[in-house]
């Protein structure tokens, strides 16, 4: 694998992308940037002919969400509710099948906040990141990695709101 990237350079974004308009087969498809997610550079893809968001990692569904190197959950919040003010009929994830507004809600969103609100208490009440691995997430315990991440997820959401 080495030689095949020999010549190349890594290199970031400069810039980040505004809201564009693309036709493709007579389709129109907007690229929207709403900040931070999973990672600092997540866009989602939405159609509005036909009401479907292709939303990269902003949505997990059927597995529990990892906060990801942007470790933002609060901009994540936020872009994922930016992204349902489209309006979709139809998810399409990074991560699981085909998915509703309600699924994606309740496998993404609904974890994002509860985790959030659950350490927002840890840290009102003193407590600290031996605390916050403790905290009851077993309502999402029917994600798949669930008993892999869902500790680690709060210690590194704990470690990015002590701070906010």
């Amino acid at each position: 694998m080495g030689d095949k990237l020999e010549g190349t350079r890594s290199t970031t974004p400069t810039r980040h992308l505004p809201i564009k308009l693309l036709k493709f087969g007579g389709l129109d498809f907007e690229l929207v940037y709403a900040g931070p997610a999973h990672t600092v550079g997540d866009i989602f893809v939405w159609m509005p002919s036909q009401r479907i968001v292709f939303s990269g990692d902003i949505v997990y569904t059927e597995r529990l969400l990892g906060p990801g190197p942007a470790q933002d959950t609060g901009s994540w919040v936020e872009v994922f509710e930016a992204m349902m003010s489209y309006e979709p009929v139809h998810i399409i994830p990074g991560h699981g099948h085909l998915a509703t507004p309600a699924q994606a809600r309740a496998d993404t969103y609904d974890y994002l906040t509860f985790l959030r609100g659950e350490i927002a208490k840890v840290i009102e009440e003193g407590g600290d990141i031996y605390a916050a691995v403790e905290i009851d997430q077993s309502r999402f315990s029917h994600l798949k990695v669930f008993d892999l991440i869902a500790r680690r997820n709060a210690q590194g959401v704990f470690a990015q709101m002590e701070f906010e």
